[in-house]
């Protein structure tokens, strides 16, 4: 993505969905993170598929060796204003409400989740959200929410989730929030569900719950997040990606 369309897209994706689209004159975008692991692969993957690609850093996120190599041109740097502005303030504290209420207060949650402010962006205006990640045990990070998937991955997912009835105002069959469960079986900071440990599965806006896929979800088009863990089962997280986004 050019620095000119990288300097409009934050105020673009505040703006909403249909200014990202202008913005992107009818190419496909993918938004993410440039952290080590799954955003990372996303990226590159998605610039071989010709999309626009950018990774949305705040202050203090710090893009990996990789990105910082090969997607440069996709570093898209976040200021205060955009990050503290009146609306990511209220979706900030959405989050914190409906996944983290053992936080008093937004200056609380923000004391140790202001490197995850950026993931609002990564989400806003997101057409489908594809995450690669783990699902943490139950009441894990203090969190209670039935979106159950572990760091700022699951932070960006309940960001989503929150703008789809019955939680926001969207209508829910818009809702398209893949996960790939990547969870290492041996890691006890894990949920081991047989259901959807290794392979994908849709968010269920009615039943707040994960529904597996017999197989992969749609292949990723418009505007998207490819976000995850940053680190991936070489023949399970990465595979899953690689077979996603691999060209038609």
């Amino acid at each position: 993505m050019s620095g000119e369309l990288l300097a409009e897209l934050p105020t673009a994706i505040l703006t909403g969905r249909s200014a990202v689209n202008a913005l992107a004159e009818g190419r496909s975008v993918m938004l993410s993170g440039a952290s080590d692991g799954a955003d990372t692969l996303f990226g590159a993957l998605a610039l071989g598929c010709g999309h626009l690609v950018a990774h949305l850093l705040g202050p203090h996120n710090v893009p990996s060796a990789a990105a910082r190599a090969g997607q440069q041109e996709a570093l898209c740097h976040l200021d205060d204003g955009i990050l503290h502005s009146e609306l990511v303030d209220e979706v900030v504290d959405a989050i914190r409400r409906a996944r983290y209420p053992n936080y008093a207060s937004l200056a609380a949650f923000d004391r140790d989740w202001r490197k995850s402010r950026r993931n609002v962006l990564q989400v806003l205006c997101a057409d489908a959200v594809y995450a690669v990640a783990y699902r943490a045990p139950s009441a894990s990070d203090s969190q209670t929410a039935a979106c159950d998937v572990g760091g700022g991955t699951g932070y960006a997912c309940q960001c989503y989730i929150n703008r789809f009835q019955p939680l926001g105002p969207e209508a829910a069959a818009s809702c398209r929030l893949y996960l790939y469960d990547d969870g290492a079986p041996e890691w006890a900071g894990c949920l081991k569900d047989a259901r959807t440990h290794r392979r994908w599965s849709a968010w269920d806006p009615a039943s707040q719950a994960w529904a597996p896929l017999d197989g992969p979800p749609p292949r990723p088009e418009g505007v998207y997040a490819g976000i995850g863990s940053t680190r991936l089962h070489p023949d399970f997280g990465d595979a899953a990606i690689r077979a996603l986004m691999a060209p038609v």
